[in-house]
C-alpha cells in the first residue's frame, strides 16, 4: 500500500512538473523580452520559426540533464548521509557536493561555468529589458534627438535594471527561503502567467477583443495573488493557472463586448492564411 501511494505521489509530481514545463515555455517564448527579441532578429518567418523549434528540442535533453542532476544528488547523500549537513536549505547541497567531492581542478571549472551562465543570463535580460523601454516607450514620445541619444539612454536604462535588480535579489538572501528555484517559480509565475495567457488568448481565438482581455488579465492576476498568499500549490502549476484563468475569464468576458473590429488577418492562428498574398516581412520589420 505505501509502495502504490510513493508511485501516486511521484506520477502527480512529474504530471505538475510536465503540465507546469510547457505552461512556462509557452510564456517564456512569447511574452520574455530576452527570448522574444531574439528570434524578431531573424530574417524571416521559417527562421524564427526553426529558432524557436530548436530551442524547444534543446530544451528536452537540457531539462532531463537538471532533473537528473538533483536525482544523482538525492541518491548520493541518500546512501551517505553523514556528509550532508542537516541544517542547510536545498540551494546549498549542489554546492556543498562541488567543494566537497569534486576534484580541485574540476570543481573550479563547474563554478566558473555556474558564474559564466548566469553572467551571461542576468546581461541578456538587463539588455533587453532596456531595449524594450527604448523601443517601445521612449521612441513613439520622441524622447530623444538622435540615436547616440537612444543608444545613451538604453545605457542608463541598463545600468538602472541592473541596479533594481540587484537591490531585488538581496531580498531573496533570506533564511526562510529554503529553495531559491521555488521561489523563482512563484515569482515568475505571477508575471508570466498572465502574460501568455494574454498572447494564447489572442492567437487562438477571434471573438477575444481589448475589453475582455484586459478584464481576463486582471482576474488571472487576482488568482495569481490568492494562489501566492492563501494556497501551498506547487509552484510549477503557478503559469499553467494564470495562463488558464486569464484565457477562459478573457474569452467569456469578450462574448460579451462584441466581436473585434480590427482586421485580424495574420494574427491568429484561424487568419494566417489569409496572409498568404501579402508580401512576407521579417518579424523585425513587422514589430516596427
Amino acid at each position: 500500500m505505501q509502495s502504490f501511494d510513493s508511485i501516486r505521489r511521484w506520477a502527480r509530481r512529474f504530471d505538475e512538473i510536465v503540465v507546469g514545463a510547457i505552461a512556462q515555455n509557452i510564456s517564456s517564448s512569447t511574452a520574455d523580452q530576452a527570448v522574444v527579441q531574439r528570434y524578431m532578429t531573424t530574417a524571416n518567418e521559417r527562421l524564427a520559426a526553426r529558432s524557436i523549434w530548436t530551442n524547444a528540442v534543446l530544451t528536452i535533453p537540457a531539462t532531463i540533464l537538471f532533473f537528473g542532476i538533483g536525482t544523482a544528488l538525492f541518491a548520493y547523500y541518500h546512501s551517505h548521509p553523514g556528509k550532508l549537513d542537516p541544517t542547510i536549505t536545498t540551494d546549498q547541497v549542489f554546492p556543498l557536493f562541488i567543494a566537497r567531492e569534486m576534484p580541485i581542478g574540476f570543481a573550479g571549472l563547474i563554478v566558473a561555468g555556474v558564474f559564466a551562465a548566469a553572467q551571461s543570463t542576468v546581461s541578456t535580460s538587463m539588455n533587453s529589458a532596456a531595449t524594450a523601454v527604448v523601443t517601445d516607450f521612449m521612441r513613439p514620445l520622441n524622447v530623444c534627438r538622435s540615436e547616440t541619444g537612444y543608444l545613451t539612454a538604453a545605457r542608463w536604462c541598463t545600468f538602472l535594471i541592473g541596479v533594481v535588480g540587484t537591490l531585488l535579489g538581496l531580498v531573496f538572501v533570506n533564511p526562510e527561503i529554503k529553495s531559491l528555484f521555488d521561489t523563482f517559480l512563484r515569482v515568475i509565475g505571477l508575471f508570466m502567467g498572465v502574460l501568455g495567457g494574454l498572447f494564447v488568448l489572442g492567437a487562438l481565438t477571434r471573438r477575444a477583443n481589448a475589453t475582455g482581455a484586459m478584464i481576463g488579465a486582471l482576474v488571472g492576476a487576482t488568482v495569481m495573488f490568492c494562489l501566492w498568499r492563501f494556497t501551498q500549490v506547487n509552484g510549477f502549476l503557478y503559469t499553467a493557472t494564470g495562463i488558464t484563468s486569464c484565457v477562459v475569464v478573457g474569452m467569456i468576458s469578450s462574448l460579451a463586448f462584441g466581436r473585434p473590429r480590427q482586421d485580424l488577418t495574420g494574427l491568429t492562428v484561424y487568419t494566417l492564411g489569409q496572409a498568404s498574398g501579402v508580401k512576407q516581412q521579417s518579424p523585425a520589420e513587422h514589430r516596427g
